[in-house]
């Protein structure tokens, strides 16, 4: 799917408009903090207030729904470690942006003089340090609806470490589901158990949006949250800020600077998922053979990372105007150690929850009755939308997806491509270490042009959105009644957005809307701007992957830019 579908950025009818209008309204209030002190006569009570306000948002909108979640307190990561081969090369996943664990000033990466390359822990400050939760204890919400949980929900949410049976069980594998933090740094607490005193998470996770967006249309990834929440701007936005506060407390920034050196070698050596081809729709196809995948040798942790990594390497090679990726799970060859059901549950509460629409399609190849079961079981966690994606097909029955050139020749194709990893080389692992190093000035250098753009992005945006207001209004207005709008009210009442209807008479009409509509130019050009100011950070924010070492695509460039 592209951007010229129904809905999507290019092809969008003016309640659509409106409503985007108001996503980012809504949006740029929730990062905006506004404290009433008019109760409070000292610093401390103020400060309280402030704290007060800053969690009501916190844990008012970025509540991610227990029932469909992994949500126990992080675990304890005081042993956590790197797989024996790692060897990331700088420290500071946050690369001098804004992190709240950290100073919001940028930070300070570490040149390890060992081979070894460890890492130190970034410098919390006295009221963000927090104590380590015991492995495994669950939160209050979670305690509170226990006897809610069926028995099967329960078993989904078991701990990555009962994967591994026997001696090979350790204590230092975190919880299934927690967040892997900064992948190397102990004494992790979850976002949402930080005490906070400043505005520096709200600032976190304004810059994490505009971070997730890479080199993406602004507008195209508002338009994901609206069409997954089917355009209502509330749940839209609640779903946007509990994607952020994810990201957040898995740090998915330090996964991509640390990229492939912050997963275990064995996981990217069996091929069991990787990234190859297109469809016919030219979305970038992600392959998994389920059979390289043995539930009882692997840490779920492991998997899920690899989960993250290739989802975020996924979008970083979807080329302008497409929009989506598609995945193949090859099940030849499959047997019940392959069925991974918290596994599953994870991948697919990521796509759902946190990547929405971004799915083409999902070919699910050659299943053996044996995976009837877990289907029956799966296809419940599904939304409908999701589901309906799902096409269980034969080898030969894939070209109807695929095109022969782009279809590897173990499923009938006649592109000669075989998956054997290729290591980063010293060579790679130092020119990452020189690129991302403290003492790179040109790096931190584009980070701050880039959040002068993002700053620039955010006042226009609010420009064009005042621009519109009485447009807006009135559009509400004529289509309140309509049985078929996005906008319909009941009379009386707000709508579902809670923005008031009320009559307005627009004076010079033809002047404002040519006014609105210049802004709105304005505004695309910045969009552009942040598109190229991206680009050239990438360098210094991601590491290069596999997929460059051997040629297989690039990220995105300014000739993808060009050609959109």
């Amino acid at each position: 799917m592209s951007s010229n579908e129904e809905g999507h950025i290019n092809n969008l009818n003016e309640e659509q408009k409106l409503l985007l209008r108001e996503y980012w309204k809504a949006l740029f209030e929730y990062f905006t903090v506004e404290v009433d002190y008019s109760k409070c006569t000292t610093d401390e009570e103020r400060a309280k207030e402030r704290q007060k306000v800053i969690e009501g948002k916190l844990h008012k909108r970025s509540r991610m729904n227990l029932d469909n979640s992994f949500d126990e307190a992080a675990s304890d990561m005081e042993n956590l470690q790197l797989s024996e081969n790692a060897s990331p090369f700088n420290a500071d996943p946050v690369n001098g942006l804004l992190s709240p664990n950290v100073d919001s000033a940028p930070g300070t990466p570490v040149t390890p003089s060992s081979p070894s390359l460890a890492p130190k822990s970034p410098t919390l400050s006295p009221s963000l340090t927090p104590k380590s939760p015991k492995l495994g204890s669950k939160s209050p919400k979670l305690s509170a609806k226990k006897e809610k949980r069926s028995s099967f929900n329960r078993f989904l949410r078991r701990k990555s470490n009962s994967n591994i049976s026997g001696n090979e069980s350790s204590s230092e594998t975190p919880t299934s589901g927690s967040p892997p933090c900064h992948y190397n740094t102990p004494k992790y607490k979850g976002l949402s158990e930080i005490k906070l005193d400043n505005d520096n998470i709200l600032d976190s996770m304004k810059e994490e949006f505009f971070y997730m967006m890479s080199c993406d249309e602004p507008d195209s990834v508002a338009l994901r949250f609206l069409r997954a929440r089917k355009w209502n701007v509330n749940r839209a936005v609640k779903m946007t800020t509990a994607c952020l506060q994810w990201r957040i407390e898995w740090n998915v920034r330090a996964l991509l600077e640390v990229g492939e050196q912050g997963i275990d070698d064995d996981v990217f050596k069996t091929g069991k998922a990787f990234i190859f081809g297109k469809d016919k729709e030219d979305r970038p196809l992600s392959i998994v053979r389920v059979r390289f995948h043995n539930k009882n040798t692997v840490p779920l942790f492991e998997s899920e990372k690899l989960t993250m990594f290739l989802l975020e390497t996924g979008r970083l090679s979807i080329k302008p105007p497409v929009e989506m990726c598609s995945i193949v799970f090859d099940m030849t060859d499959f047997s019940m150690t392959n069925m991974d059901y918290p596994y599953v549950k994870f991948v697919l509460h990521c796509l759902q929850n946190y990547y929405p629409e971004c799915l083409g399609v999902c070919l699910i190849v050659n299943a053996p009755w044996i995976f009837n079961g877990c289907w029956k079981i799966i296809k419940p966690l599904l939304d409908p939308v999701v589901s309906s994606k799902v096409h269980f097909v034969k080898t030969e029955e894939m070209k109807q997806y695929i095109s022969e050139d782009q279809l590897m020749k173990i499923y009938g194709g006649t592109n000669s491509f075989e998956y054997n990893y290729i290591p980063p080389s010293q060579e790679d692992i130092e020119m990452e270490k020189k690129l991302k190093g403290s003492d790179n000035e040109e790096k931190f250098k584009r980070i701050e042009e880039w959040r002068e753009i993002v700053k620039e992005f955010e006042e226009i945006t609010k420009e064009w959105i005042n621009k519109y207001k009485d447009f807006d209004t009135q559009l509400r207005n004529e289509s309140a009644d309509k049985q078929d709008s996005l906008l319909k009210i009941e009379k009386g009442k707000n709508n579902s957005n809670n923005v008031s209807v009320e009559n307005v008479c627009i004076e010079n009409k033809e002047t404002l809307l040519k006014e609105a509509e210049e802004i709105a130019l304005k505004r695309k050009a910045v969009a552009d701007k942040h598109k190229r100011a991206f680009n050239k950070l990438i360098p210094y924010l991601y590491t290069k992957t596999y997929y460059q070492r051997a040629n297989i695509f690039d990220y995105i460039s300014e000739n993808d830019f060009n050609a959109a």
